[in-house]
């Protein structure tokens, strides 16, 4: 499963990556609307949108397309019960929030000068982007996006 989300949900796409769905939200340079509606037939992909005139225009050409919720947590709670997205995180599986890479664990002396060393001696997963070189770990940020998550678990059923 791919999506192209447009740039109204940033913290959506990103909770989608975290959970290991890849989202598409660059596209290049031109009219962002008119390179997803091309993007979404070409590649097979939903597209998340909050635009009124891009969901119209989707859905008169047969796209795929989902008008989500305002709120980011709402949102996946229903993408998440639509498409079969397990509202848990798989760290061999999760992506770059920011670039939508797939994320590589490491070993915590393959991150010393590049995150705290607190984090190094303190024994937490730690993963990298190939692509953008940032470096995850699973500290309080990671704890918090649990809860958020059961929050999610939650609204599902409703």
């Amino acid at each position: 499963m791919e999506f192209i989300a447009d740039e109204m949900l940033g913290k959506l796409a990103r909770w989608l990556r975290i959970l290991g769905v890849s989202v598409i939200t660059d596209l290049g340079m031109g009219n962002f609307d008119d390179l997803a509606l091309k993007a979404a037939e070409e590649r097979n992909c939903v597209i998340l949108t909050r635009d009124e005139n891009l969901f119209k225009r989707a859905v008169k050409r047969n796209i795929r397309v989902e008008f989500v919720p305002e709120d980011p947590i709402r949102a996946l709670a229903e993408i998440s019960a639509k498409y079969g997205i397990q509202l848990e995180i798989n760290l061999d599986k999760t992506r770059c929030p920011t670039c939508n890479t797939p994320l590589r664990r490491i070993r915590p002396e393959e991150a010393i000068g590049k995150v705290p060393d607190a984090v190094v001696r303190s024994g937490k997963q730690i993963l990298v982007c190939n692509k953008c070189n940032k470096y995850y770990w699973t500290g309080t940020h990671y704890e918090n996006m649990l809860s958020e998550l059961e929050i999610a678990r939650s609204l599902r059923g409703r």
